[in-house]
Order: C-alpha cells, then sequence, then structure tokens
C-alpha cells in the first residue's frame, strides 16, 4: 500500500501544480471468478476467486458526466484436481470511459466500457511457472464494460474521498482457441475525487 500513497501524492502534486485536469484516482483490490471451459467443451467449475490489487487514474473531458482515463487491475484464481494445485496470476491495462450519475450528494452510480490487453501472466502448478503471453485464451484484446456506486466517505476543500464497489464482467475479443475463458470481477477500494466546482454545481447546492 506504500506504494499507491506514493502515487497519489504525485498525482496531487502534479495537479495543483501544473493544473492538469484530472477528476479521480483509485485504488483498491480485486476478487476475480474465472470461467473456463476446455477444449473439450466441459466447464471447469472448482476455480476458487483470488484476490488482486486496482489502480486507474481518470481525466475530465468537456462534458461533466464523461471522464476517460486508464484502468490497471490483476485477475487471479487458483484451482486443483486432487493431484495438483494451480494457480494463475494476471495483470491487464487498458483504456476506459465513464458516465457519471449522480444519484443524491452522498451517493453517486457509474456506467463504463473498456478495453484491456494482458501486461504479464504466470500460472503456477506445484511450483512450476508458465508464461501466459502466448496463451490465447488469455492474451488479445478483452471488452471490459463496468458499472459501479460510490459512497462519499470525507469531502474537505478541493478533495472527496469515496468508497468504490466495482462490477465488471471481461471478455475476449477475437480467437481464444479451443478453450475458453471469461472473467467476473467485483473490487472494492477507495476514490479520490479531485474537486473543481463548476457554476452549475455550486448553484445546485444553494
Amino acid at each position: 500500500m506504500k506504494n499507491y500513497y506514493l502515487i497519489l501524492a504525485l498525482v496531487l502534486m502534479v495537479n495543483y501544480s501544473l493544473e492538469a485536469q484530472i477528476h479521480h484516482f483509485e485504488v483498491g483490490k480485486t476478487l476475480t471468478q474465472y470461467n473456463y471451459t476446455n477444449s473439450l467443451g466441459v466447464k471447469n467449475n472448482g476455480l476458487t476467486a483470488q484476490t488482486g490489487n486496482k489502480l486507474a487514474l481518470f481525466f475530465k473531458t468537456k462534458k461533466e458526466d464523461f471522464v476517460y482515463g486508464m484502468s490497471y487491475q490483476e485477475q487471479n484464481a487458483r484451482g486443483g484436481n486432487g493431484a495438483q494445485i494451480y494457480q494463475w496470476e494476471t495483470k491487464y491495462l487498458g483504456p476506459q470511459l465513464k458516465y457519471l450519475l449522480p444519484l443524491n450528494k452522498k451517493i453517486q452510480g457509474t456506467l463504463s466500457l473498456g478495453a484491456m490487453f494482458l501486461l504479464d501472466g504466470k500460472q503456477y502448478i506445484d511450483g512450476s511457472q508458465i508464461q501466459l503471453k502466448d496463451n490465447k485464451e488469455f492474451n488479445g484484446l478483452w471488452f471490459h464494460p463496468a458499472i459501479e456506486i460510490n459512497y462519499a466517505l470525507v469531502e474537505l476543500q478541493g478533495l472527496a474521498l469515496r468508497l468504490n464497489y466495482q462490477l465488471n464482467p471481461s471478455f475476449k475479443m477475437g480467437n481464444q482457441g479451443d478453450e475458453k475463458l471469461s472473467f467476473l470481477t467485483h473490487q472494492i477500494g477507495l476514490q479520490f475525487n479531485l474537486i473543481n466546482q463548476t457554476k452549475k454545481e455550486r448553484l445546485d447546492e444553494e
């Protein structure tokens, strides 16, 4: 977590010193369920969701309801067949566009569309390591939609701290080979919103 705080501090410094149009920064944890079907069409129901890390940075657009940015997340799982233990550790990165839906002063909903690609992936079988970059079911381009809900915990001058929950499925685009894989990921964490109120927002509060 120390690295997260360092990155956050650097983001805030850049925003205030260079007037960068940063909207918010996210840190959190992922819990991912693998939906895997082998080359024979048999689904593996013995996979256990594992936790990973989440980082994201989003910028303002000319439209107040939309923000865009980059999202990094780890999607991990564990399984076994009684004789061997399998573990997957993957890291994905990609662009994302969010549509903001304020529900009240404390709660905000969000719909988003994005894509992602594999930065790094490893499979461990009883201590042996296999690289996943050449595996069609893991690499390539992924479609990455999400829905989320945010709750404002603290609001200060120029900064709001929100509790953030996201649910996002991920689907491989293009050829996956004989094996099929998709993800269903729960994310929970903190969202640091940099507030620069517009005239309309100030009038709404009044």
